[in-house]
């Protein structure tokens, strides 16, 4: 039995319907961002560190936040949740040529990429 692939062709109109406003938005976010390329070896500072003290994203966007679990812990503890959350879904090939700071931990000596 051999298989195949179906052609995909490309819709005649787009699917997403936007109003005037909203696609002169989306038009100016897609322009804005082709203006300046954000290069990471050139805008973090990775001699630096990581100030593990600060959240590395906002405590809403926890996958506990709002249960039990997350009342029970303490800020620390909460802290450690926001940062150990990214590691667990960071791809093991990225291309990054520095350490992700999703994979380190505040004990880590990892300075291999992830």
């Amino acid at each position: 039995m051999e298989a195949s692939i179906a052609a995909v062709s490309q819709p005649k109109t787009n699917p997403i319907v936007l109003d005037e406003k909203r696609q002169k938005t989306v038009r100016t976010l897609i322009n804005a961002s082709h203006r300046k390329l954000l290069f990471l070896d050139q805008v973090v500072d990775w001699e630096k560190g990581i100030d593990f003290s600060k959240p590395p994203k906002v405590a809403e966007s926890s996958w506990i936040y709002g249960t039990p679990y997350w009342d029970a812990l303490t800020e620390a503890q909460r802290n450690e949740v926001l940062w150990l959350e990214p590691a667990a879904t960071c791809p093991t090939s990225s291309g990054w040529n520095r350490p992700c700071p999703s994979c380190m931990s505040a004990t880590s000596t990892n300075t291999t990429a992830c």
